[in-house]
């Protein structure tokens, strides 16, 4: 099991990938690490998602948070991308069947704090 996360930057609003940690030093200051070049950077709490250790149709990795469109090969139908949270995992998948799905009918299409 892999553990990573993505958020926000808050000095320049872009995605950033790596380690998360909150700064209690700092008051109340969260941060994500760059795995590649040990680079902090302060980010939107909110926007904080963690890899689940999947993958979509498109091979793209799936993040809580992320917006998961449905194939209309399966669905037969038009529906309204849904973000997936780690209460999914944990449990059972809600609307979208099950997580084992993802990588053959589901794209991940954004974040909901894009």
């Amino acid at each position: 099991m892999e553990i990573k996360f993505k958020a926000k930057r808050k000095d320049n609003n872009e995605w950033v990938f790596g380690n998360y940690f909150h700064n209690f030093r700092k008051g109340e200051s969260h941060n994500i690490i760059e795995f590649d070049s040990n680079n902090w950077h302060e980010v939107h709490q909110e926007s904080v998602s963690m890899f689940l250790n999947l993958k979509d149709s498109e091979g793209n990795e799936v993040y809580s948070n992320d917006l998961l469109d449905f194939d209309e090969r399966e669905w037969g139908g038009e529906f309204k991308p849904e973000a997936i949270t780690i209460e999914d995992v944990i449990g059972c998948w809600n609307l979208s069947g099950s997580l084992s799905d993802v990588s053959n009918w589901r794209k991940v299409v954004g974040n909901q704090y894009d």
